[in-house]
């Protein structure tokens, strides 16, 4: 898609989204208070994924080979460390942030760029972390259930830990 197409397409999947919202439901589980709407977004994302993410999904797997699938998929992984080392570090978990930097700099280096994930082979264990859980730390609360456009299910809390995150992890979606 060329990025106007590409724009058009994502203004028309947030429009549905919000227009969904107007949709309400006679008992709402407190959990979930916002149901109407995030069942509307469900069936959004869902036609968006039939549609279009695995048709993509597949071609893709289809056309790369696997070691080339598997060594993209490590880099990002590899670069997505550092903003797990500083959601670590966030929490006061200094220990795991340290390792964390470990396992980046050994994958950068000695994994070719993170191509290949050396730290996971010599024993480093991965300490995955966002800043949704980060605020979970901090003593913020989750709050209701939420159904997010293309991304899916989420809370209140994560839903505004994955949006600090694109900014400080633009390779975290």
């Amino acid at each position: 898609m060329t990025t106007p197409t590409l724009s058009r397409f994502a203004f028309a999947v947030s429009a549905a989204a919000v227009l969904g919202g107007c949709a309400t439901v006679q008992s709402p589980d407190p959990r979930d208070p916002w149901e109407g709407f995030n069942r509307r977004v469900y069936t959004v994302n869902d036609a968006v994924d039939r549609a279009v993410l695995k048709p993509v999904a597949q071609a893709y797997q289809y056309v790369t080979p696997t070691p080339v699938r598997s060594c993209v998929s490590n880099v990002f992984s590899n670069l997505g460390e550092v903003w797990s080392a500083a959601n670590s570090f966030l929490q006061g978990r200094g220990l795991d942030g340290i390792n964390t930097m470990g396992r980046f700099m050994l994958n950068t280096t000695m994994g070719v760029g993170g191509c290949f994930d050396i730290a996971t082979e010599t024993g480093a264990n991965k300490n995955p972390n966002d800043f949704g859980t980060t605020l979970g730390v901090w003593g913020v609360g989750h709050g209701p259930y939420l159904v997010l456009p293309i991304l899916g299910p989420s809370t209140i809390r994560d839903g505004v830990g994955l949006g600090v995150g694109v900014v400080g992890n633009p390779l975290s979606l």
